[in-house]
């Protein structure tokens, strides 16, 4: 099909689609959308630089312009053919209140601008991009209320002891809540025993959905505990040198 054909038909697919047709799955979780979209991160950058529309935060469906732009850009294309060939999670994400199931979007919009599935060998990060990359999705988390303390108390006082352990170990506190760890003390972090346990203990215990203030910045201290969960499962730890 021709350039201009293609375009006019990606735009036709998604005027199709003007609402979420999906089987609906349950909200994906933060360390699955890590795990998904890190590997994809510079693609969909560059993406959303020539666009305009945002793969990760998630958005929203693309509009039938942005579409366009997307069909007839390579880097784009190359992103869909990417997250075509992986193991997409199939679980929703909400944005203004429409539930977006990822796997379906995904490959809507890899069909509507005929981009085959193929298998690809993305390139591992280096840990100290990785977790940097990490860091900045603190920034596309839904605001929360307030925690109170009360609740942070005895969610967090619990892990007090695996806490110290760590603190031994990496210099990050979990409790009193400190906010997100530094890259020095996420490599530490993530070799230490005890941080892992923690984290272990954190996930299990269902930490409250509410946020906690630090140096004027809001944490979420469930998708906190997730993010620093993730960031131990998807680095690897024997290059943390680097």
């Amino acid at each position: 099909m021709k350039t201009g054909s293609l375009i006019a038909a990606a735009t036709t697919t998604l005027a199709a689609f003007t609402a979420p047709a999906q089987v609906a799955a349950a909200e994906c979780s933060t360390l699955s959308l890590v795990v998904t979209f890190l590997p994809l991160l510079t693609n969909a950058n560059t993406c959303a630089s020539n666009t305009g529309y945002s793969l990760y935060p998630f958005t929203g469906l693309p509009t039938a312009d942005e579409l366009t732009l997307i069909c007839a850009d390579t880097t784009c294309t190359k992103l869909l053919a990417e997250a075509s060939a992986l193991d997409l999670p199939d679980c929703t994400v909400t944005y203004d209140g429409v539930s977006y199931n990822v796997k379906d979007e995904l490959t809507l919009y890899a069909t509507a601008c005929g981009v085959a599935r193929k298998s690809c060998t993305l390139p591992c990060m280096k840990t100290v991009a990785c977790i940097a990359a990490i860091a900045a999705m603190v920034g596309s988390f839904v605001i929360a209320e307030e925690c109170a303390p009360t609740t942070l108390s005895f969610a967090l006082l619990p892990l007090e002891s695996e806490s110290k352990l760590c603190a031994a170990d990496s210099g990050y506190k979990l409790y009193p809540f400190t906010g997100m760890p530094s890259q020095d003390e996420v490599k530490a972090l993530c070799k230490s025993k005890a941080c892992n346990k923690m984290l272990d203990e954190a996930r299990d215990a269902d930490m409250p959905d509410c946020d906690v203030t630090v140096n004027g910045t809001a944490y979420n201290i469930h998708e906190s505990i997730e993010l620093m969960f993730a960031e131990c499962k998807v680095i690897d730890v024997n290059k943390l040198s680097t």
